[in-house]
């Protein structure tokens, strides 16, 4: 089973919160939707410091 973090690629840091940006290495499937949501993990649209506005995942905490 794989982690969390195998699932995900870092991209960069959210301007406003300053926290880790990441996007989906594989094509989304709804399994790997439920499980980063399950372990707090959000998609919005993100401005990168930068400066790239991207939807990403990012900690929802």
């Amino acid at each position: 089973m794989l982690d969390v973090r195998d699932l995900l690629e870092f991209i960069g840091e959210d301007i406003k919160t300053c926290r880790p940006v990441y996007q989906l290495r594989n094509p989304k499937e709804p399994h790997t939707l439920q499980k980063l949501k399950a372990a707090g993990y959000v998609e919005r649209k993100i401005k990168t410091t930068e400066g790239r506005e991207v939807k990403a995942w990012i900690t929802a905490n």
